[in-house]
């Protein structure tokens, strides 16, 4: 077959197989159902980082892949769930079903979605895909709709993405098919959840398909806080393909996302004075700091003009994501070797995010201690100071909690933000008999964006249970009278933490050659080049003081007025690579990726004393961080038996990070101790990622995938140059394991001549640490979880799931909010986000 006939061929399965705007047809989804010998969908049309539909087999990068079948028996519970398992990708995936999230990617150390980006049919749904309770996970939900996942590790997502600096994850919906198709699933579980999908597809005429998808539920969440329906609400989304004639198509759909999740951040598992377990007061595969005493708030912050205001706080709203999406898509390609694609969307979102975050268990005693010097002074005539429930005068013992009061956080984020993103690509196939076949790509991106952010931090005060009971502090005199108030119903102080607003707009162009010499052997080259330009107001944090009222109201941070900016970033990601086709069942390839990650939108806020914005604690300017990224491949399907192998290595420098260094400075009370600092490091992981399946006989199937790396810190610089960063040079990096493995036997049988299906996937991750000096221990963990389907009928099938059978209590992150103190010995961490205790599901779904 010549290579035009085959860029032809391409040509025609994308036009048949996959949507103007690249989304893969349902029945390639049925084609790679599980018992299918293409476990790995090696022979799937992929979309996402190449310029053209391949197979996922011809690729020369690192790209894994779940179709519909393989999300359903998954069931996530969230995006991050959903990419459990892949390698390269290590996941937290404990913190809800809302989002907000952490991912870390072939150990690029920046936890969240800022190394990842997220698109929807091959478009980004915001300019940035990280920030401050935004990560992009938060505005988007995986439903029927759902055709596809596909996650590019490194290679060259950053040519076709701006913020994918280690990496892309694409979600391919459903936009019609040929034949009619529909689905609908009610699903339970142990949290009182009732969920229903649906989803329709047909054609309406030879010309016009329509698809509709979308979900409601409601639950009281993984961990129960102690009020009803912690988790409610659902997505719609419309769209449909319109086959203008056989080169050229369009395609449009419209989503709504109305949602409220419940975030669990990490709780107390053990006492740090005594190492007694906390157990009993607060259960690690169930409980919650999160209660109904901290439901409702009135959270006081300032105005910009100096007056104190109210904002009315509702925990149950949790992750509140309102957003509106709409698309528009048109390809054509006129059979000779050109083709043409532009994709708009326009996304206007408001995503509000109410939660608890964590601090840490402190002495009872010692914290009425350290508050009695400033109560004496507000209140003279005060003899001691006593706990109480908050807004009453019930006394209460902290001997009931071990002695044990914890202060943590009410957070309080308002996110508005509206993207207008249009991407222009145009290929060009062009064939030469002495100098090869050529795929040429050129390609325009635009993103006209805005972007306003509030955050509201405030300390209140608990005791150290599962659903806490908020406390306040009074002030008694010797008669047992109240004289004064510490608290103001459970808080400790008010302010704002973080508050501005920017509009600005991106230009990337991109482009990309692959220059395939022979049948065999192909090299390519691609890059992006990226122009951000903004302006914008930075909130200026001041505060108001008074000499009345309880202590935590006599001061009161927050908005005092703006100071505007203007900020103009350029920078260029390319990559090189060659794959070599050794025969029809094995290839090889290889890759070296040099790119970058801009700095957050709100990076520009920060206040300081540097007099300017946007700046390090040593008045430098902000970094745009520089990634570097290169692999070598194989890939293989010989005897059923299918095989991706990866061995890759990155590196990451000027991330700025908190942590703890030396105090080299011998006139310092703190010399040569371990001292809180912020510190510029670069990190360098290297480690190998396997992807296999083996179908030897029809009843039988075997995925695995594990990764084995060495991510560590390989330099650091304080900004204070009176401190060391020696003792973070050789540490593993954070919340970075050095192994993750997991293992998925599947079983295919008949029941009465019913299609059946048995399933497990046992999961392991060794031992990772919360902080860079490798002092919090994360214990290696592992998790098992055992499903089964039926069909019942040609409609009815049934799925039932059990995860964690276990019951591990693995810490997916210790006290990301506290750092281990002087010069503490490693131990496990006595804080940390465990993952959800056992707990199953069951879905009832009708094909019709």
């Amino acid at each position: 077959m010549t290579n035009i006939m085959k860029h032809r061929q391409a040509s025609m399965l994308l036009s048949c197989a996959v949507a103007a705007i690249g989304f893969a047809s349902n029945a390639q989804a049925q084609a790679n159902q599980s018992g299918n010998n293409d476990a790995l969908m090696m022979e799937t049309v992929v979309v996402t980082g190449t310029s053209t539909a391949l197979k996922k087999f011809d690729t020369s990068y690192s790209i894994s892949t779940l179709n519909s079948e393989d999300i359903q028996l998954k069931s996530p519970t969230s995006i991050v769930d959903l990419m459990k398992g892949v390698p390269g990708v290590r996941v937290e995936n404990s913190g809800g079903e809302g989002g907000g999230e952490n991912t870390v990617i072939r150990g690029l150390p920046y936890a969240g979605f800022r190394m990842l980006d997220m698109l929807v049919d091959g478009l980004p749904l915001f300019e940035s895909n990280y920030e401050r309770q935004l990560q992009i996970d938060e505005v988007y939900r995986v439903d029927l709709g759902t055709q596809n996942m596909e996650l590019v590790r490194g290679g060259t997502a950053p040519i076709y993405s701006t913020n994918a600096s280690g990496g892309v994850v694409n979600f391919i919906t459903n936009h019609g098919t040929d034949t009619q198709q529909s689905q609908v699933s009610v699903a339970t579980n142990g949290d009182n959840e009732i969920r229903v999908d649906g989803v329709s597809s047909g054609p309406i005429s030879n010309k016009l398909l329509y698809a509709v998808s979308g979900f409601y539920r409601q639950s009281d969440g993984q961990r129960d806080p102690g009020f009803t329906n912690a988790n409610r609400g659902g997505q719609i989304q419309l769209g449909g393909t319109y086959i203008v004639n056989e080169q050229s198509r369009v395609t449009a759909d419209i989503r709504w996302l109305q949602d409220e999740a419940i975030f669990y951040s990490a709780i107390p598992l053990r006492n740090p004075y005594t190492n007694a377990s906390l157990a009993g007061l607060i259960d690690p595969h169930y409980g919650t700091l999160t209660s109904a005493s901290e439901r409702f708030a009135a959270v006081k912050t300032l105005d910009g003009h100096g007056n104190v205001v109210t904002w009315n706080r509702d925990l149950q709203h949790g992750i509140h994501p309102r957003v509106v999406t709409a698309t528009l898509g048109f390809d054509y390609d006129d059979g000779n070797g050109w083709s043409v694609s532009d994709k708009l969307r326009y996304t206007n979102g408001n995503v509000s995010f109410d939660a608890i975050f964590n601090g840490s268990p402190t002495d009872a005693a010692g914290y009425l201690s350290s508050r009695w010097s400033a109560a004496l002074a507000a209140f003279p005539t005060a003899v001691g100071l006593r706990y109480t429930l908050a807004g009453t005068n019930t006394v209460v013992n902290p001997a009931t909690t071990q002695n044990l009061v914890m202060s943590n956080t009410f957070n309080s984020t308002n996110n508005r933000y509206e993207d207008l993103i249009n991407d222009l690509r145009v290929n060009k196939t062009v064939n030469s008999a002495t100098l090869g076949n050529h795929d040429l790509v050129l390609g325009v991106n635009l993103s006209k964006y805005n972007f306003f952010s509030q955050s509201l931090n405030n300390a209140l005060l608990n005791n150290v249970k599962n659903q806490p009971d908020l406390l306040d502090i009074q002030a008694v005199d010797g008669g047992g009278n109240v004289v004064g108030m510490v608290t103001d119903k459970g808080f400790i102080g008010y302010g704002t933490q973080l508050v501005g607003s920017v509009h600005g707009v991106e230009t990337s162009i991109y482009a990309s050659e692959t220059w395939h010499t022979t049948d065999a052997l192909q090299f390519d080259i691609g890059a992006r080049y990226v122009s951000r330009s903004e302006h914008g107001n930075r909130g200026v944090v001041g505060s108001v003081t008074s000499s009345s009222g309880p202590l935590a109201t006599r001061s009161i941070s927050g908005l005092t007025g703006y100071s505007p900016y203007v900020k103009d970033y350029h920078a260029t990601s390319w990559t090189v690579g060659s794959f070599y086709k050794i025969n029809d069942d094995m290839n090889v390839f290889v890759r070296f990726t040099n790119t970058f990650s801009l700095p957050k939108l709100s990076d520009m806020w920060t206040n300081n004393n540097c007099g300017t914005i946007g700046v390090l604690p040593n008045c430098a300017p902000v970094p745009v961080l520089g990634v570097k990224q290169a692999e070598v491949g194989f890939k293989a399907n010989v005897g059923g038996v299918q095989v991706f192998l990866t061995g890759f290595w990155s590196h990451l420098s000027n991330f700025n990070n908190g942590t703890q260094v030396v105090d080299t400075n011998p006139l310092s009370p703190t010399y040569q101790q371990l001292v809180n600092q912020n510190v510029m490091i670069s990190t360098t992981t290297k480690g190998i990622e396997l992807e296999a399946a083996w179908h030897p006989v029809e009843f039988f199937a075997l995925e695995a995938q594990a990764v084995f790396q060495n991510p560590i810190i390989d330099g650091g610089v304080p900004f204070n140059t009176g401190y060391s960063a020696s003792n973070l040079v050789g540490m593993q990096q954070p919340r970075a394991p050095r192994t993750t493995a997991t293992l998925q036997p599947q079983f295919f049988f008949d029941i009465m001549g019913r299609h059946a299906q048995l399933y497990a996937t046992a999961f392991y991750q060794s031992t990772t640490y919360q902080d860079n000096i490798d002092t919090g221990i994360l214990p290696a963990y592992g998790t098992l979880d055992v499903g089964g389907n039926i069909e019942i009928t040609d409609m009815f099938a049934l799925q039932i799931k059990g995860s964690n059978l276990t019951n591990s209590n693995g810490l997916t992150e210790g006290n990301a909010r506290g750092a281990v103190s002087g010069v503490a010995s490693p131990g496990i961490a006595t804080v940390g986000r465990p993952v959800f205790g056992r707990t199953w599901s069951a879905t009832l779904s009708a094909r019709f």
